[in-house]
């Protein structure tokens, strides 16, 4: 900046106080014309540091945008494969849970026909131990009877053998009785 002398303005009038006011106005305008000139470059220097800044401002928003979109890029790509990821695994525990199922609903068919094997083996067994507990009666009874039949042909011969025995021992009674008398009679003559 220019600085403004101050010229003095002589005493005794006239010309040389014009001259020393247009010398003064000169250098006021040669001030002005400085201080113009040193504000313009000082607006354009301003106006370049604005522009840079801008200019610098504006290529980081540029690359700060190109970023975010390369950051929701990646985010949206991670929020799909994610979304895939989650619906495999669904996919998976679906279809593993449909075999599971198949299997549990397997298992209790399988279940359900041991039980109804157990059942009919079950009941063929006891019906056939009621056969042969049927035949074993039946043999049984028959056997009893046939027991029964034999014991009373056994009480019926002991008793024909006993009566017969009787029978004997009277007709050897009779006999001795006859023979004795006969030996009596005979000794006696």
């Amino acid at each position: 900046m220019a600085q403004i002398e101050q010229t003095p303005v002589a005493e005794n009038g006239g010309e040389d106080g014009r001259r020393a006011a247009q010398t003064e106005l000169r250098q006021m305008r040669d001030t002005v014309s400085a201080l113009r000139d040193s504000l313009e470059q000082l607006r354009l220097e301003k106006d370049r540091s604005v522009q840079a800044v801008t200019a610098e401002a504006n290529s980081e928003n540029r690359h700060l945008k190109t970023t975010i979109g390369e950051l929701r890029d990646t985010l949206d790509a991670l929020h799909a494969e994610n979304d895939e990821n989650v619906q495999a695994a669904v996919a998976d525990a679906s279809g593993e849970i449909l075999q599971l199922k198949a299997a549990i609903n397997a298992l209790r068919d399988e279940l359900e026909q041991m039980r109804h094997d157990g059942a009919e083996a079950v009941q063929a067994s006891v019906a056939e131990a009621n056969d042969q507990i049927g035949q074993l009666k039946g043999t049984i009874g028959a056997l009893r009877d046939e027991i029964e039949r034999g014991t009373i042909a056994h009480d019926d011969a002991v008793q024909r053998l006993r009566r017969d025995f009787r029978d004997e021992s009277n007709q050897q009674q009779q006999t001795i009785a006859i023979l004795r008398a006969q030996l009596e009679t005979h000794d006696a003559e």
